[in-house]
């Protein structure tokens, strides 16, 4: 059973890019959990938007907000559709019992997982960081040499 549909987690609105639609699967996806991240949230996106546009493969981001009481989500929405940006937003509510950062990341990335390719990659970075120009090309090329789990440092 997917995390997303039990009791303990809601949807509250699921909205895509106009880009997201247009695309189809991707050789990546970068997962982004956030929670009342409105002061962070566009950096982080610009910044993951900036190493897209370095690499020539073509992937999306998924930004799942959880329980959150600010406007991150409307904030990120209008930067999605000022830069053309391919951004899902998942908006959801989970039961206090349940709301850390491990379980919204998870789903984040299984959501991510089902907008790549077969062999594609799944990334990862928090709302309240911006990751490097490089995310993108750096990850696929390690991926490429064969590795099978990429980290690198995050500038907070």
């Amino acid at each position: 059973m997917e995390m997303w549909t039990n009791d303990s987690v809601k949807i509250i609105d699921h909205w895509p890019s106009p880009a997201s639609q247009a695309s189809e699967r991707g050789a990546y996806a970068i997962a982004i959990p956030a929670k009342n991240e409105r002061a962070t949230v566009i950096a982080c996106l610009q910044a993951c938007w900036q190493s897209m546009q370095r690499s020539l493969a073509k992937g999306k981001i998924m930004l799942v907000i959880n329980n959150t009481t600010d406007d991150s989500q409307s904030k990120a929405t209008t930067w999605a559709r000022a830069t053309n940006c391919p951004l899902d937003i998942l908006n959801i509510s989970v039961a206090n019992d349940y709301a850390h950062a491990g379980l919204i990341r998870k789903i984040a990335m299984e959501r991510a997982a089902r907008s790549v390719n077969p062999d594609g990659v799944i990334m990862s970075t928090d709302a309240d960081s911006k990751p490097d120009t490089e995310l993108v090309t750096a990850n696929l090329a390690r991926i490429a040499d064969g590795y099978h789990l990429v980290c690198g440092d995050i500038q907070l």
